[in-house]
């Protein structure tokens, strides 16, 4: 993917949800509020406790590694 949170951005205001996990960073999703966003950051933190998960409303030039199903394979890929 490699790409940065400004290229991903949506047409609407909006609240990034990512993660980090050695060394890569992967998006997970967009969503209207930051209420939303910690939930979603709260959920996947409860499932995949060894990542990090970060929220936030800035779009800049933070590169992504890849999506959220790229998160999910390098996760269990890395347990085993």
């Amino acid at each position: 993917m490699n790409q940065t949170l400004f290229d991903i951005r949506p047409d609407f205001p909006a609240v990034h949800v990512t993660a980090e996990l050695h060394g890569k960073r992967y998006h997970i999703s967009n969503v209207k509020g930051f209420d939303s966003a910690r939930k979603i950051a709260t959920d996947f933190k409860n499932k995949y406790e060894s990542a990090r998960f970060f929220i936030g409303d800035v779009f800049d030039s933070t590169t992504i590694d890849g999506g959220t199903i790229l998160f999910r394979r390098d996760y269990y890929k890395s347990a085993y």
